[in-house]
């Protein structure tokens, strides 16, 4: 029933009115919702956190063709090109592995063909700028006030920001207000919720963008209290419609599951 699949979340997390969402990305998990007004008023996007899929960031350049750089060490382009390279020799001798071959040839076109020009992919992680553990290699991991400073390089004046790093959110959430003045809008994904309610509501409140849509990420268990222990929150400089009040519990229609077949999450605003 119904009941059974109700989140609570904090009212700091509710949206004071509407906004035009648009959902951007694939279907399921790596789509977002997001304000149409901060893509088209966007110059630049700065995406942190990227894996193998980055339909999310194509869909954005669709409609507003602009630079962007994306960020994620976990994805290689050397890796990519030695892969490929390993497969040519067998191509004659692939009839077993044939969809393997041609599931691998039109990811890595893809990769090669989006990632090129002003659009640029950092093999970087975004969250620590210090000393990391003997055996680390420290060029792979920056800080995001100097990646802002030394790669990106003010290319932007209006800024877009799309943020899914696996809990990493946290180690940036002060720089990010630092550099938010000026912001469109951010998508990001916050994880282990439960246990960063005030953390996040601090970031919200020093925030100069305002929350225009939640999304609960049904990959992540509820956990005490019945609170998602994964979240997708978007935030738009442009002012929100508070004469369309939302419904509560909270869904949009654009809105998917991000494991398809397992039931969506529905919001409560305590």
């Amino acid at each position: 029933c119904m009941g059974d699949n109700l989140a609570n979340l904090p009212k700091f997390f509710k949206p004071a009115g509407s906004a035009p969402l648009i959902r951007l990305g694939r279907n399921h998990d790596g789509g977002y919702l997001v304000d149409a007004r901060s893509v088209q008023g966007a110059d630049g996007v700065v995406s942190l956190g990227i894996s193998e899929d980055w339909s999310f960031e194509e869909d954005f350049l669709q409609r507003n063709p602009v630079p962007l750089y994306a960020f994620d060490a976990s994805l290689r382009a050397a890796d990519l090109r030695r892969r490929m390279e390993r497969f040519a020799p067998l191509r004659r001798r692939l009839w077993r592995r044939r969809e393997e071959y041609r599931h691998y040839l039109k990811f890595y076109t893809s990769y090669t063909t989006f990632f090129s020009g002003a659009v640029r992919h950092i093999e970087q992680y975004v969250g620590i700028d210090a000393e990391l553990g003997t055996g680390e290699d420290v060029t792979r991991y920056i800080g995001f006030s100097r990646a802002m400073r030394e790669i990106v390089q003010g290319a932007f004046k209006r800024p877009f920001f799309k943020i899914d790093i696996e809990g990493w959110e946290y180690r940036i959430l002060d720089e990010l207000v630092e550099h938010s003045d000026t912001a469109e809008g951010i998508v990001m994904e916050f994880h282990d919720v439960d246990l960063h309610l005030a953390r996040i509501e601090e970031f919200v409140s020093r925030l100069p963008l305002r929350i225009c849509h939640v999304h609960c990420n049904n990959s992540g268990p509820r956990m005490r209290r019945n609170i998602p222990s994964v979240i997708e929150c978007t935030f738009t400089r442009h002012p929100l419609d508070a004469a369309a009040p939302l419904q509560d519990p909270y869904l949009q229609p654009l809105d998917m599951p991000n494991l398809k077949g397992r039931p969506e999450y529905q919001i409560v605003f305590e």
